[in-house]
């Protein structure tokens, strides 16, 4: 599949006017691609058109007031409808079941069969160790595949930067599919990273607990959140409509966490907790349900699955304990399209693009223009210059 190319878009204006500008860099795309797009996702996620315009119309309706503000003012820069918008940005998380909310990461985790497909990451966050490394030795690098539907690709990928957020918020930059105003990759202007990934769920909400649907969840943090401190708050205070895996890297003091999440609940996992002491791996499922050597069932099992959460998460673990990265981008970018950990042809799903980062100096590398994208994509480095 052709591919547009990587584009950088600098948001400078106010929420609205950064809506509007976005909306109009994006109409071409958008035109061209609607109809084949949604058909393809109304296929792939087995919904009818009509029920994931409702479901669309659910979601918009539930998001914080500032994005849809952004989304209307986006909408009015595309020259189409908001309803038409959302519908668009919402298909490729549409649910054929009667509860959108139910954690579609389901059947890829090997947890409960028969749910609809999510996004299948793999992430690595470590130090540079060796000689080669004289800088920096505490501050660690991430680098993470996203693996999704290759339809979205037909978007484009592209960085978003954010330069006026609004009153008490920080300017940020993202990375992703072109025309998403969500976040599931991201920076901000104090050196904070953060990106996600889908886990599998069954808590419900609390009555009464706040929450915001899982990428807006991001992005919120991003806009808000300074430090890791202020990210594990924000997690225990604001729920989310679906189990996530967040991974959070301070730039300036180069801690790094790992928060496996519920929709209500959260669990910290720091860096000396893992299999790896002083790094972190994460695909699809919490550290805790990890099979071990003395479980040889459920280990062989996992194992055996291709792309399966457990075999990616084996796969990075044998690869850090027998190498750990010394020479970056280039040591971390093999990780990333290693045939174990990349996605690759033959599934629904595949690494549609790749990322490493160094948030201490804000530098980022990003892969997209080809699948899978970490062995096929075009690598470029970027600087958002937010700080």
């Amino acid at each position: 599949m052709l591919q547009p190319p990587f584009r950088v878009i600098d948001l400078a204006g106010d929420l609205e006017s950064a809506g509007s500008s976005y909306g109009a860099h994006f109409a071409a795309a958008y035109f061209a691609t609607r109809e084949p797009y949604l058909a393809a996702l109304s296929v792939l996620n087995g919904v009818a058109r009509e029920a994931m315009h409702n479901q669309a119309q659910r979601w918009l309706t539930a998001l914080p007031t500032n994005v849809q503000l952004q989304m209307a003012a986006m909408a009015e820069g595309i020259r189409t409808n908001l309803p038409e918008l959302a519908t668009y940005l919402y298909a490729d998380i549409s649910s054929p079941y009667a509860n959108p909310s139910v954690n579609p990461a389901a059947e890829a985790s090997g947890q409960s069969p028969g749910q609809s497909p999510a996004p299948l990451c793999s992430t690595v966050v470590a130090p540079l160790v060796g000689r080669a490394h004289h800088s920096h030795p505490r501050h660690p690098w991430v680098a993470r595949n996203c693996d999704w539907y290759p339809v979205t690709l037909c978007r484009g990928t592209a960085m978003i930067i954010y330069r006026s957020p609004g009153p008490g918020r920080m300017p940020f930059a993202t990375l992703g599919v072109m025309g998403d105003i969500d976040a599931d990759t991201g920076i901000n202007a104090a050196g904070l990273w953060l990106h996600m990934h889908t886990q599998y769920t069954t808590d419900v909400l609390p009555l009464g607990q706040p929450s915001i649907s899982w990428l807006f969840w991001l992005r919120e943090a991003l806009e808000t959140c300074a430090t890791i401190a202020e990210v594990e708050h924000f997690a225990r205070t604001i729920g989310r409509d679906r189990g996530i895996m967040l991974i959070a890297v301070e730039g300036a003091s180069g801690k790094h966490a790992l928060f496996e999440c519920g929709r209500s609940t959260v669990t910290r996992i720091d860096p000396h907790q893992g299999f790896v002491p002083g790094c972190t791996i994460v695909t699809n499922h919490c550290l805790a349900k990890h099979p071990t050597q003395s479980e040889p069932e459920r280990r062989s099992a996992g194992i055996s699955k291709p792309n399966s959460t457990v075999r990616r998460y084996n796969r990075l673990l044998e690869l850090l304990s027998a190498h750990r990265p010394e020479h970056a981008p280039d040591d971390l970018i093999e990780i990333l399209a290693d045939d174990d950990v990349e996605i690759r042809a033959g599934s629904s799903v595949q690494t549609i693009y790749s990322a490493v980062a160094h948030p201490h100096s804000g530098t980022l590398w990003f892969a997209s223009e080809g699948t899978p994208a970490a062995s096929q994509g075009r690598w470029r480095q970027l600087d958002p210059n937010l700080y």
